[in-house]
């Protein structure tokens, strides 16, 4: 599967779609059907290259919110009907990337509560259009929480030889936490390690941050939430490395 991005504020295609960010004047800009040119083109390329071997999605906003230069709901109908013969499938969003859920302790956590809502009410129509045949599938993003539980053995790709004592991200969160000089290795270095450092310090704790990313928790600045995350930080109550 291929999948084009076009929502959100980015992506291959989106800057082409919407007035704010298409001020061209050629056979690209300025009606709903020359923004839609370039998608349609790259799509074609694809198909191609590729031919039946694939499918091909584009991710689309419902509505950009924005105001009148976004891509708002109306366009986007439009849009789908003038594109519904290119992608397999049509991957819709909500909004602009700095709209999307985060963690509560930086956004609103019923900012999705009124899209949620308008997916569970259309619920039979949903199923109603799939066994009518109108369409082979919908599918809504659902998280799914497994039960699973960080290993607490210490070992890790550059860390072959487990320290002495280790302690896991379930025993921070359950309320153990260790004390005196901490080092943490965060070789994931997305969120939860900066999160994690930022507790230990605030419980009184000499912390060391090990992190081979070039910023703490350095998969905040993909969610534009980086400048939030460390402006929280007592910064000379702790070290990265």
């Amino acid at each position: 599967m291929i999948c084009l991005y076009g929502a959100h504020g980015f992506g291959t295609c989106q800057p082409f779609q919407n007035r704010a960010n298409n001020q061209r004047s050629d056979e690209y800009g300025g009606s709903l059907a020359n923004r839609a040119r370039f998608s349609r083109e790259v799509i074609a390329d694809i198909r191609d290259a590729v031919g039946d071997t694939m499918a091909i999605t584009l991710r689309v906003s419902l509505d950009e919110s924005i105001g009148d230069l976004g891509f708002s709901n109306v366009e986007l109908r439009d849009y789908i009907e003038l594109n519904r013969n290119l992608p397999d499938l049509w991957d819709l969003a909500q909004g602009m990337w700095e709209g999307c859920p985060g963690p509560s302790r930086f956004k609103n956590e019923t900012a999705r509560e009124q899209l949620v809502r308008g997916i569970r009410e259309l619920t039979d129509v949903i199923v109603r259009m799939v066994k009518s045949g109108t369409l082979d599938f919908i599918g809504c993003n659902i998280c799914i929480a497994t039960g699973a539980t960080w290993r607490r053995d210490g070992v890790c790709w550059p860390c072959p030889s487990p320290p002495a004592r280790v302690f896991a991200p379930d025993d921070l969160m359950e309320g153990r936490l260790p004390g005196g000089r901490v080092v943490i290795f965060d070789d994931d270095h997305c969120y939860l390690g900066g999160a994690l450092a930022e507790l230990l310090v605030k419980s009184g704790a000499d912390v060391t941050l090990v992190n081979p990313a070039p910023c703490v928790s350095d998969g905040t600045r993909n969610t534009l939430e980086q400048g939030a995350f460390m402006s929280g930080w007592p910064r000379r109550a702790w070290r990265s490395c």
